[in-house]
């Protein structure tokens, strides 16, 4: 995907941890949970992780990057 569409979704991903009305957030934050660092509140973390990612989007689209992957690691 190209950096600008990972920083939509990312935002949109966001949006719906914020909200808390989506039931396919939860799914996410249980899964997410498995690994988080257990000081904040899961959705916290995640919600800071995404920030991250569109930060790392930035520097990808300024370096001239047309091409992002999003690799995950446990």
């Amino acid at each position: 995907m190209t950096p600008r569409e990972l920083r939509d979704a990312c935002l949109l991903l966001r949006e719906a941890v914020q909200s808390g009305g989506a039931p396919e957030t939860r799914v996410i934050l249980e899964a997410y949970e498995r690994n988080a660092n257990r000081i904040q509140p899961v959705a916290e973390e995640f919600i800071r992780d995404l920030i991250d990612i569109i930060a790392m989007k930035t520097w990808a689209e300024e370096e001239g990057a047309t091409k992002m992957t999003l690799e995950v690691t446990w």
